[in-house]
Formats: C-alpha cells, structure tokens, sequence
C-alpha cells in the first residue's frame, strides 16, 4: 500500500511542474570542479537568517567550511523545507545558510476548470422516441489570483576548508 501511495505521488510529481527543486535549478557552483557528492552519515545543519546578513554570514563561514555554491531565485511557487534539505544532501552540504524574503503581491492570470455533470434524457425527436446522452465535461475559464512572490537565497557549505587546487 505504501509503495502504491509513493508511486502516485511520484507520478503527479512528474505530471506537475511544481515538482522540481528550484534550489537545484538555480544551483552555481562556486567553483568548476567542486566535488558534489552525498557525503555518508554526514549531518545537515540549516541556519534560517534574515537576506540583508547573508552575504556577511557567507564571508564568516568561508574561514571555516568550504562553500559549495548558492541558489538564489524569485518565485510565487511552494518552496519547501524538505526542497532545500534534499537538495543539500545530493551535493553533500553539510551546512547551509538559508534566507527568506517577501517580495510582492501581484496578479496571476490563470486557467480553471468548471465541471458540467453529465446527463440523459428520452423524449421524442422527429417523430422518433430517442435516448439522448451528454457526458461530463470540463469547461476552462481564465481567472485572477493574487500570489505572494518571495526571495530565496541559500549558500551550500561542506565542514573543513580545502587547499586550493593548483593549475
């Protein structure tokens, strides 16, 4: 049952756009060549700061970690915490620096559905008593919402720092 359950949410995840990992989209690396692989039974730790103390918070953790890279992205589009701690465990972040910021409210245009049941009747047509059918039918209509657009900034670091690599 639980294989059943994961393997349709697997399936409306690759129907849905929603589905992809925005922190990953938008990864860049710090530098070509950085190793990014899971790192086995490291732990993650996620530090939530205000944006305006990030890039000092960066410089900070620089003495001691070695940055991986960053992800920054507007979007009106669900991030979640798991999105990020996914993501950081792929390339094998050991330490993140995660920041949040509300941007805007603005208007979306977008397209919804309305439902018309199905029906039947029987009634005479033309002199002929005739069965008539009309099936469930979906009827698109465009709409406006208001959506919340925020700024999301995260900085990806594994523990330690690594000499520089020698051209």
């Amino acid at each position: 049952m639980k294989s059943a359950k994961a393997g349709l949410i697997s399936l409306a995840c690759l129907s849905l756009t929603a589905c992809v990992n925005l922190y990953e989209v938008n990864f860049q690396a710090s530098k070509p060549g950085i190793e990014l692989v899971p790192k086995v039974g490291a732990g993650l730790e996620v530090v939530q700061l205000p944006i305006e103390e990030h890039p000092l918070a960066v410089l900070d953790r620089s003495k001691n970690f070695t940055m991986l890279g960053q992800s920054r992205f507007r979007t009106s589009d669900t991030v979640t915490a798991r999105n990020l701690e996914a993501f950081s465990k792929k390339i094998g972040a050991e330490h993140v620096l995660s920041s949040k910021q509300f941007i805007q409210t603005r208007t979306n245009l977008v397209t919804r559905f309305h439902h018309l049941h199905g029906m039947s009747a029987r009634g005479w047509v033309d002199g002929k008593y005739t069965n008539m059918r009309m099936d469930h039918m979906e009827i698109p209509y465009q709409a406006q919402e208001l959506v919340d657009v925020y700024e999301f900034w995260a900085t990806f670091f594994q523990k330690g720092v690594r000499p520089p690599v020698l051209p």
